[in-house]
């Protein structure tokens, strides 16, 4: 590799780093508290969301849960489920069990939808997410997995349904 290009690269993946660490130093930090979004809310995959509060954006992932990459059919059935039902009033809460922030450095909620449900219950019902197993001490992970064992017993959504749209 050129000198020249080498130091591009770098000089790139630099700045690709601070500025996913400044996305997540923006986030509320442990022990903030619950956040109420008046909604509709940014769906980028169903498992995370982009949202504004308190004057910042910040990258949210939804504790307990797993999604269909964005990118496939069933990503695209999953965000806009979840995109239904986040088109009001939700409440972010922190997890206890949880981390502040996962790998990808969003700030992990559980999220309630205006309706008082656990938005990672109702898409795991659905069959449109998966428990991911990294999140067992999730205050909401028995009834997640309730919720998958139903769906996939039932052939119910787009993980489940047999039609191989899944992009997994």
């Amino acid at each position: 590799m050129e000198p020249g290009v080498r130091i591009c690269a770098i000089g790139l993946l630099i700045g690709v780093s601070a500025a996913t660490a400044a996305v997540s130093a923006q986030a509320p930090g442990r022990g903030s508290g619950p956040l109420a979004l008046p909604g509709p809310t940014r769906v980028v995959e169903a498992d995370t969301f982009e949202v504004w509060a308190n004057g910042t954006r910040f990258a949210v992932a939804v504790a307990g849960i797993t999604a269909p990459a964005g990118n496939t059919s069933c990503g695209r059935e999953a965000i806009e489920r979840a995109s239904e039902l986040v088109a009001g009033p939700i409440w972010l809460d922190e997890d206890a069990g949880l981390p502040s922030f996962d790998a990808r450095h969003r700030r992990i909620y559980r999220v309630t939808t205006s309706s008082g449900l656990s938005l990672a219950v109702e898409l795991a019902l659905a069959g449109m997410v998966q428990a991911k197993p990294s999140h067992q001490s999730a205050a909401d992970y028995p009834a997640i997995v309730a919720g998958q064992t139903e769906a996939e017993s039932a052939h119910r959504g787009c993980l489940w349904s047999g039609d191989s749209r899944t992009g997994r």
